[in-house]
């Protein structure tokens, strides 16, 4: 599914986040095509331009992170 440049609400205005306690925003975006919650802790500062993206949650949780280690470690400094 293609997303358009209007495909999103307010983060004030989204019906399925759970913003917890003392947790506000400058003008963020929710970009969702499901109805998935996004849940949001207590305390938060969220930025202006900053951008959530909801899908229906079908990534993995087992890997810790993405970003190549491995790589970076071998690698001689020039």
């Amino acid at each position: 599914m293609l997303l358009n440049k209007t495909d999103f609400v307010l983060l004030k205005d989204d019906h399925y986040t759970q913003k917890g306690e003392g947790t506000y925003d400058n003008g963020a975006k929710v970009w969702r095509w499901t109805k998935a919650p996004l849940e949001i802790g207590k305390y938060c500062s969220i930025a202006h331009n900053v951008n959530f993206i909801v899908d229906a949650r079908y990534h993995t949780l087992s890997e810790i992170t993405s970003f190549p280690f491995i790589n970076n470690q071998t690698s001689e400094e020039i």
